[in-house]
């Protein structure tokens, strides 16, 4: 008898257990089959587990982007242009769909999508529209275009000559390549960085254009795939202690951020004088919120220094890639045709006879081929390409023509409009004579490189500021010979912006007469 009650009680074990994993699958079966979402076509084991994606983010190293392609390829034929990525995630590809995601009042940021970044109080991560709507009048002013004009002009056409020297006098015919990428990024982190904290690292003048900083840039960045798919992982990373991030290579991003740090408590404690010849970021908020713009749209909201400090670091280190990928793919795509770079050097001649004389932005402005070579460029740098997940609102939405309920999550990743043969025919192709055929106006909408709608990206004028300048410049003056395949199609690996492959563009370089 006694050793027949410890067998009873094991299989009495076993059968609890067991009626429980049954319960618990029915529960699920049954949720499963009633979900609104199940007319969506897609993988079965999505439908259970945010950690299929993972599994393409982490195992397959920013290959989620690629999976969600052949997903669609997939499935497009059944319902027209959606997956089911996950349980209340839906993914779309119609060029139409865009729109209605990105532009609707009613659909906020994905909570759980964005705390993969470890500044939660800065605007680009805040999910409360509201908050944002009283942000705005504080942050937008310093990104205006006439801001820009007044201010920038000078500061990008000063960084873009160190540029060109650093180029000229270290990469020149016989020495060795410049990595134009990192140059590039160089470049427009030193320009994002002087405009809106009055003080540049200059580290377009490092050596070969290797800086400690970008390196730390794109060790941070990796690492949006851990931090997106576990909070274990998003709240160890906030808490780092700074030995542990020198350890993995993060000492360069420590220190900007202490910088910004320091630059905050210096604004708090003086409070700039309004007079100043340029000011920063913070000191422009702090105006704004003096002149009662704020405080007449949440008056329970204050100016805290925590909120300064995440907004401050997301300008520096998430304020140059769009600009500096679009140089690096137009500059890549233009030496790999004779006929466009002839064309577009032939423009920047007429335009501006005397190289040697600065050209102001209006002219650069006015060029048709130029700002062709830009919105190509930005067509096929993408911007983001990260689909930026939006939770419907309250009575549901029409998505291309599809009925989604409230509570779901959506999203379209730029790539999926930009390389659409819908829209752009021969989407794979750099081609900038697309922008100056009679119809372009209709391709506009589908420029997305810097979001569109009420979340869309507020540095879009210092952006484009800063491309016209760049590529005007390098064009105008230099004659670049690439060293490596710049004909064969380029890759890159998906960490929310496009991280390309070390060999994307290598140049010499000599002047131009």
């Amino acid at each position: 008898m006694s050793a027949f009650l410890p067998a009873l009680d094991f299989v009495t074990l076993v059968s609890l257990v067991c009626a429980f994993v049954v319960l618990g699958v029915s529960v699920a079966l049954y949720q499963d089959a009633s979900n609104s979402l199940n007319r969506f076509p897609g993988p079965y084991l999505a439908r259970w587990t945010g950690y299929y994606q993972a599994y393409f983010d982490i195992v397959k190293d920013g290959g989620w982007l690629d999976h969600l392609q052949e997903l669609h390829r997939k499935y497009a034929i059944k319902v027209r242009s959606s997956v089911l990525a996950r349980m209340k995630y839906l993914h779309f590809s119609d060029p139409l769909a865009y729109g209605d995601i990105y532009s609707n009042p009613k659909s906020m940021k994905d909570p759980k999508a964005y705390g993969a970044f470890l500044q939660p109080l800065a605007t680009l991560v805040q999910t409360d529209s509201r908050e944002v709507s009283a942000r705005k009048p504080l942050i937008s002013p310093f990104f205006s275009r006439q801001a820009v004009l007044n201010n920038l002009q000078e500061t990008i056409t000063f960084t873009v000559d160190k540029l060109l020297h650093q180029l000229t006098a270290n990469h020149s015919t016989g020495k060795i390549p410049a990595n134009l990428n990192l140059a590039y990024r160089s470049t427009a982190f030193d320009i994002i960085s002087t405009y809106c904290f009055a003080k540049s690292p200059d580290i377009v003048s490092s050596p070969a254009f290797q800086s400690e900083t970008l390196v730390g840039l794109d060790t941070s960045l990796s690492s949006v795939k851990f931090t997106t798919h576990s909070r274990i992982i998003r709240t160890l990373a906030s808490h780092m202690p700074d030995w542990l991030g020198t350890k993995l290579g993060l000492k360069a991003v420590l220190d900007q951020t202490k910088d910004i740090v320091a630059m905050v408590d210096e604004t708090l404690r003086t409070s700039e004088d309004a007079d100043s010849d340029h000011r920063t970021i913070f000191s422009s908020i702090l105006e704004g919120v003096r002149n009662g713009e704020y405080a007449s749209r949440r008056e329970s909201q204050t100016i805290t220094r925590a909120w300064l400090i995440d907004e401050g670091v997301v300008l520096r280190f998430a304020g140059s890639d769009t600009t500096s990928n679009a140089c690096t793919i137009g500059t890549r795509c233009l030496l790999a045709d004779p006929r466009m770079l002839e064309k577009l050097m032939k423009e920047l001649d007429e335009a501006w006879p005397d190289k040697n004389t600065p050209v102001k932005l209006e002219i650069l402005e006015r060029l048709p081929y130029l700002t062709a070579v830009i919105k190509e460029s930005l067509r096929l740098s993408h911007g983001t390409v990260s689909p930026m997940k939006r939770v419907i609102g309250a009575g549901g939405a029409k998505i291309a023509g599809l009925y989604v309920p409230e509570g779901t999550s959506v999203a379209m990743g730029n790539t999926f409009v930009h390389l659409s043969p819908q829209v752009f025919p021969e989407p794979t192709r750099f081609y900038p004579e697309r922008w100056l055929e009679s119809n372009s106006g209709v391709l506009e909408k589908y420029l997305v490189a810097f979001g569109k709608g009420p979340r869309s990206c507020l540095g879009v004028n210092l952006a484009w500021c800063e491309m016209y300048v760049i590529l005007g410049s390098i064009f105008r003056k230099l004659d670049l010979k690439p060293t490596v395949d710049v004909s064969s199609p380029w890759k890159f690996k998906e960490y929310f912006l496009p991280v390309y492959e070390e060999n994307i563009l290598h140049v010499t370089v000599r002047e131009r007469p």
